[in-house]
Order: C-alpha cells, then structure tokens, then sequence
C-alpha cells in the first residue's frame, strides 16, 4: 500500500513492477512476502502456499502383497489367489503426496461388495478382507487434493482360486446319514426314497441317482459330486 515500503519475497528483494520467478516443485509449495515499512520499526509477513499438481489422481505404484498391479483404461485384474484366501495386502501409492495433517494431497477410498479395507500402519498399506472364491470386484476411488478438481475410479478383479474338492461329507437316505460304499437294507416294498448328500466344500455341488425306482434286490445309490470349479467330479455309491 504504502510504495516506500520494501517488500522482499523469500527473503529476496522485490523491486516494483518488476517480476521474480519463484521455483516450486510437485506438492504444496510456500512463498513468503515481507513488507519493511519506511520507518522499519514493524514488519509483517504474508504467506501463500501454490499447490502444484492439485488435479492429479492418477497413481504411483499399485501391489496386492508383492505383485505389481498395472491398470489399463483403469481396469486390472490380480494374480490368481489360492483357494480358501479370504484377505490380502493392497499396496497403494498415489503419484502425490498422499493428504496428511495440515497437508494438500490426494485421499484413496477402497470399496466392494462384502469387502472390508482397513488402512495399515505401513505407508500406503490396506488390509483387505471378505474374499471368496471367483473374483473379487473392488474400486479405489483417487480423490484429488484440490476439492474442485475430479476423482477418478480404478477397479480392481481379486480373482480367488475355485476349489477342486469333489468329496462327500454326508450320504443320506430318507434324512439319515450313513457310510458310504456300504449295504443298508430297506423295509420290504420299498419303492422310493429320498436321496440328500453334504458335500466337503460348501461350494461343490451334487446330483442324487438311483432312488427314485427301486426293486426288491440290491438297488445301487449314488451321489455325484462336481467340485466348485466343475472340472472335477467323483461318484460315491450305497447299496440298498
């Protein structure tokens, strides 16, 4: 205001109508001005901080345990996990400066149906858990650090191995489990009966035969079981 004051811009002098580049870098950059009145008995200072690369949501390094993850258009898909996992390590780095206390910068948000993703001690670290067996779909939402600027979507496939597991827990006639490969014998003019089985995987499924027509004699039972990855079955069989 006052055009005998002196005004220095990072500690450097500022002459009137005369510009001075200031270098910055990604991230929140600080500029500091200082006005020095005539008298130089009080000075004060005005800070503005220049926010570079505010809009960026793409991201740096993205891991599921120690395997790279590289998105194409935003689609990816993960190595193939073994049967039974139900969580996993995702390491996800933004190319910002994540948000912090007080600091600019980008915010990851992780969603998926079933899926729960908790954020770890370790940089850049989420737990996640809810896996089942065939994919997995989640989405990490990038939400820039500045508010006026768009988020951006990747999703995810966390494929889980399917299960080749073609054994039978329980062969049941009528409601009654009994072993299997064994000789029962039914009441005489037993015509029917009712066939149900259990497979060992909850996820195999089955197909009863032979129940439905039965004679005096032997009359053999059998429970088919394809595994969860329908590649694999097996027959078990009951005389009756």
């Amino acid at each position: 205001e006052d055009s005998t004051a002196d005004v220095l811009l990072n500690g450097k002098d500022l002459l009137p109508d005369v510009a001075r580049n200031v270098g910055v870098a990604v991230g929140v950059n600080t500029v500091v001005f200082t006005v020095i009145p005539q008298d130089a008995k009080e000075t004060k200072t005005y800070t503005l901080k220049v926010f570079v690369g505010g809009a960026d949501v793409s991201l740096k390094t993205v891991k599921i345990g120690n395997t790279p993850i590289t998105f194409k258009n935003g689609e990816a898909v993960a190595p193939i996990l073994p049967n039974g996992t139900t969580s996993a390590t995702l390491y996800i780095e933004p190319t910002m400066p994540m948000k912090a206390a007080g600091v600019l910068g980008p915010d990851v948000e992780i969603v998926g149906d079933g899926i729960t993703a908790t954020k770890a001690a370790a940089a850049f670290t989420w737990n996640i858990t809810g896996l089942i067996s065939g994919d997995n779909s989640i989405t990490i939402t990038v939400k820039p650090g500045d508010p006026d600027a768009e988020s951006a979507d990747y999703n995810l496939t966390i494929p889980v191995a399917l299960s080749n597991d073609k054994s039978l827990k329980t062969f049941k006639i009528n409601g009654v489990a009994y072993p299997a490969g064994s000789t029962q014998i039914l009441p005489i003019g037993t015509e029917s009966v009712e066939l149900d089985a259990e497979p060992t995987n909850p996820n195999a499924t089955f197909e009863a035969e032979g129940g439905d027509a039965l004679v005096p004699g032997i009359n053999t039972l059998k429970i088919t079981v394809t595994a969860e990855d329908g590649l694999d079955r097996k027959s078990t069989r009951l005389n009756s």
